[in-house]
């Protein structure tokens, strides 16, 4: 095996375990992002909350893709549909964060992190590398996501 392999096996390994030890509400056991529903907490129904749990729910979409590429060889055909979804959710995220509010803008910043780490992890399951960066871009979204929350009352 060269030597470029196992360092991207390597920092594919990393990423995935930081993004397991991470994972969002679809996973047992809970975690510190946990997402709540658009109707739950104070004020969640207005266009900054709704704003924030797609948001939310683009980035656990993101998890769950991420989470293919820790089974290598990557099956393909759940990539596709794994990154469609992500997309889609991303998609519908930017349509509800269309507001100037802090919350709004501040989940709008995690959007542009997400849309960059499906970027890499795209390259990494077609196999040319790039998603070395995935850990530390999670922890600049987690950290948008929580303050949009914070500015948000929840």
């Amino acid at each position: 095996m060269s030597g470029k392999t196992v360092l991207f096996l390597a920092a594919v390994l990393a990423a995935g375990y930081w993004l397991y030890t991470h994972r969002g509400p679809a996973a047992k056991g809970g975690s510190k992002t946990e997402t709540p529903s658009a109707d739950s907490g104070a004020g969640a129904t207005g266009g900054a909350g709704a704003c924030i749990s797609a948001a939310e729910r683009a980035n656990s979409s993101l998890h769950e893709a991420g989470m293919l590429l820790m089974r290598p060889p990557v099956d393909q055909s759940s990539w596709a549909t794994a990154e469609r979804r992500v997309s889609s959710d991303i998609s519908s995220a930017e349509s509800s964060c269309n507001g100037g509010t802090p919350p709004e803008l501040e989940a709008g910043k995690a959007l542009t992190l997400i849309k960059s780490s499906l970027s890499d992890m795209r390259g990494a399951a077609e196999g040319r590398g790039g998603a070395t960066d995935l850990a530390r871009r999670q922890g600049e979204i987690d950290d948008s996501l929580n303050r949009a929350r914070v500015a948000m009352g929840r």
